[in-house]
């Protein structure tokens, strides 16, 4: 009774939705001569933003003259605050009643289209897109047979890629996603993930490496998001002894989130001259200036390991098989292997051996 009493609770606000927003479905393709400003959610994490790249280099190709719009988070507007790609920046509100009042600003902006590129909380997304642009306009998100009813409320363009998921990397879904959306051909050159560092990146970079006297030196990432994603101390020393006892000319540099510092002070302590710290920072495109000079890297599952990608460092991939769809997160265009937990356990059961092998191993082409 329930079940049925919230299936009609769905329905209703389905049809009560879809009343307001108005999205009839459009057919495609989308008539790319009409697309002067285009409107992008990716109000997300640091990782998501970095795979959008090469989607954004797309539409700047083709559509030179457009203007392109980002409604991003906190969390991930370091990545392109001083993008030249991107022609106005909005980090969105927390606030429920900020955050509506903000997307009734934006939407004066006069969207000729809105890619939604957050795939999950589809909801949300759908409210945001529909807030920020007419009821006209073309909202872009993908297919889903399990979902279809609620995603063409929100959406009045739904892109089928179920073929392509879990074969590609969400950086060339994001791309195809384009490509289907203005029936434009998949590029044939392999897609890139173009990071722009600002002079001052690049200057933290040289300063930490002249200052530590460093010459050639990998990148252990000792941090992620969420803690079944990362390693203990206790885990991150015996990896670092397993490379030590094989290699007397491995040097480390530990790159970390501000918040775990003293973790990455503790590991060092064990290793003397052999390990250096990357220093603090709160500006994610400095880690990747430090990381654009290294050999390799060995990061968990996070954004690490899609920076290492735009930089085309061989990368050896942390994996917990508590995640799903790994191969959408992979490095793009990297050398790189993946070493991932047996039995859907959390990272901390990774076999040190294996990740230690796939360092070496990646080492030796380098």
């Amino acid at each position: 009774m329930l079940k049925r009493i919230e299936k009609a609770v769905k329905i209703f606000l389905y049809i009560f939705i879809k009343l307001i927003f108005h999205n009839e479905q459009r057919p495609l393709p989308i008539n790319h001569s009409n697309v002067k400003k285009i409107l992008i959610l990716r109000y997300d994490v640091i990782g998501d933003m970095i795979v959008t790249m090469p989607a954004i280099d797309l539409l700047k190709q083709n559509l030179a003259q457009s203007e392109i719009h980002i409604v991003c988070s906190e969390s991930n507007f370091s990545v392109i605050k001083n993008d030249n790609r991107i022609s106005k920046i909005f980090i969105l509100e927390k606030n429920l009643l900020k955050r509506i009042k903000q997307l009734l600003r934006i939407r004066k902006e006069q969207y000729d289209l809105v890619f939604a590129f957050v795939f999950n909380r589809t909801t949300s997304a759908g409210f945001i897109a529909n807030l920020a642009a007419n009821k006209n306009t073309p909202k872009i998100n993908i297919h889903n047979n399990g979902r279809e009813k609620m995603y063409s409320t929100f959406f009045n363009v739904l892109i089928d890629i179920y073929g392509y998921r879990n074969n590609f990397t969400m950086a060339e879904l994001l791309v195809t996603i384009v490509c289907k959306t203005f029936a434009w051909k998949e590029p044939v050159t392999p897609i890139l993930i173009n990071l722009q560092l600002s002079q001052k990146n690049l200057d933290f970079a040289d300063n930490f490496i002249k200052q530590n006297k460093l010459d050639k030196y990998s990148i252990l990432n000792i941090s992620s998001a969420k803690n079944n994603r990362q390693l203990s101390t206790e885990k991150n020393i015996e990896l670092i002894k397993r490379m030590f006892e094989k290699d007397n000319k491995t040097k480390l540099v530990i790159t970390s989130l501000p918040k775990e510092i003293e973790k990455a002070r503790l590991i060092k302590s064990f290793f003397a001259e052999r390990i250096e710290l990357c220093p603090v920072t709160y500006d994610i495109l400095d880690i990747a200036a430090v990381i654009s000079k290294s050999e390799l890297v060995i990061t968990p599952d996070t954004s690490v390991t899609h920076i290492s990608a735009a930089f085309c460092k061989p990368v050896v991939l942390l994996n917990s098989s508590l995640g799903d769809g790994i191969r959408e997160w992979a490095p793009l265009g990297s050398k790189s292997i993946i070493v991932s937990t047996e039995d859907r356990k959390a990272l901390e059961f990774i076999d040190i051996n294996e990740v230690a092998a796939a360092f070496f191993k990646l080492k030796s082409i380098v």
